[in-house]
């Protein structure tokens, strides 16, 4: 008698942490293929945060020296209109 053996992946999104500043250089990369406009205000958020505009759509960033959590870094992408595995 011959056994198969059926192997089944879970696949995800791996996103790893990120770094606000790293957040920031990679959503501006997805702006110049997109076509769309990009603006980082510092001065718009309280202590080290800050909004960042993309096209008609806009996220507040933590500070950029620090790491984005998963679920923090889903929802910024969510606000912005953008996918987490095109970062």
């Amino acid at each position: 008698m011959t056994f198969c053996y059926l192997q089944i992946e879970h696949k995800c999104s791996m996103i790893q942490f990120t770094k606000g500043g790293e957040f920031l250089r990679k959503v501006k990369a997805i702006s110049k293929r997109n076509k769309l406009t990009y603006r980082w205000t510092p001065e718009r958020g309280a202590g080290s945060h800050g909004t960042l505009y993309l096209g008609d759509r806009f996220t507040v960033v933590k500070d950029l020296k620090k790491e984005l959590g998963p679920g923090l870094l889903a929802d910024m992408c969510k606000q912005l209109g953008i996918r987490k595995e095109d970062l």
